[in-house]
């Protein structure tokens, strides 16, 4: 992109985090203003822009394989680090999950989704925006990656390590890959 998409915000505004979806048709990304933070919903080959207001901050964001929802992460006043989900056909925040800790990364594959939080891995059901585990590494997890198959959880630290985990595809929750 050479040119801006469409300018629909006044200054002091700041783009933290982008993302585009798998079709490439859609480019979302993270804004903060005085006001607090936005999910900007941009057609990229039209420059259309949906704005859809999150409250705080938006730190990280993972789009699910049909377009459908998106996943951020965040904070808010009351709850500490959230997870919030937006939907791209309403356009509308739809749920605001407390997470315990200060989510920093997140990843949504098959019908999960899971947060580095702290130091513990969140898993949330896509669907039903249900926490379904939280497994404890006892080290701050800096951030994930799941390998192609979908069967691998790499977790990393900020002490530099990376843990392999298996996914149990039934529960989406984890366990060591030893």
């Amino acid at each position: 992109i050479t040119r801006p998409l469409k300018r629909p915000h006044r200054s002091g505004a700041s783009i933290d985090t982008v993302r585009i979806n798998q079709r490439g048709t859609r480019l979302y990304a993270a804004m903060t203003t005085a006001a607090g933070g936005a999910l900007l919903m941009i057609d990229v080959r039209t420059g259309r822009v949906q704005t859809v207001p999150v409250g705080e901050t938006i730190g990280d964001i993972a789009i699910d394989r049909a377009d459908r929802r998106v996943f951020v992460t965040g904070t808010d006043a009351d709850l500490g680090g959230v997870l919030r989900i937006v939907d791209t056909t309403t356009a509308r925040l739809v749920h605001t999950l407390p997470m315990g800790g200060l989510p920093v990364g997140l990843l949504v594959t098959g019908g999960a989704v899971y947060v580095a939080d702290g130091e513990t891995v969140v898993a949330v059901d896509a669907s039903t925006a249900r926490v379904v585990s939280r497994t404890a590494f006892g080290r701050p997890v800096s951030c994930l990656a799941v390998s192609q198959d979908g069967t691998r959880l790499y977790v990393g630290d900020f002490d530099g390590n990376v843990e392999a985990m298996a996914v149990d595809a039934a529960s989406a929750g984890l366990r060591s890959a030893s």
